[in-house]
């Protein structure tokens, strides 16, 4: 997992190894982070040790840029905000969409969002999502659907993705063409 925070003209990268346990680990790997920019400028460095910081004017960034790198990326939550909305606007590719909203299902079963958060997220971001981003969304809500039966979280996981697929299908219809 690669944690991204901002402050001020900076973005702040910090290693951890994902564990669905929550069980700590010390090891470090030197992984090749691509990022684009607002400028819709694409930039690869190295992080060699557990934490680097990138100086940068631009509004968001996305890391892992065409997803080639085999780590999720956890945003901060204002930074959360901000590359999700580059989904409805089409700033990012659907690649790059699918991503972004992989990495937060696979870290809100670790526990690390909440299941709100998660859900919020596709609510806000992602009703409009075409392939591979829709498929990925209606997969992790049915998944989710079934583990939240009976804890009394059933109801809004089933709220988000009746409001998900109604959009979905308005949005390419029932009938055939």
């Amino acid at each position: 997992v690669i944690s991204i925070t901002q402050s001020k003209n900076k973005y702040h990268l910090t290693q951890e190894r994902f564990s669905l346990l929550g069980k700590k680990y010390l090891e470090k790997w030197i992984i090749p982070i691509c990022y684009l920019t607002t400028e819709n400028k694409a930039f690869t460095t190295i992080l060699k040790s557990k934490s680097l910081t990138l100086s940068s004017k631009c509004d968001w960034i996305k890391f892992n840029y065409h997803q080639p790198g085999f780590f999720s990326v956890k945003y901060s939550p204002s930074l959360l905000s901000t590359v999700g909305s580059l989904i409805p606007t089409k700033k990012i590719s659907h690649l790059d969409a699918a991503g972004i909203e992989n990495d937060l299902y696979s870290l809100t079963i670790a526990l690390q969002y909440s299941l709100y958060d998660y859900l919020n997220f596709i609510e806000k971001y992602c009703l409009d999502a075409e392939y591979p981003l829709n498929a990925s969304i209606s997969g992790h809500l049915g998944w989710i659907f079934r583990i939240s039966k009976n804890t009394g979280l059933e109801n809004n996981v089933r709220k988000t993705s009746l409001l998900f697929h109604l959009q979905q299908l308005k949005r390419i219809g029932w009938e055939r063409k």
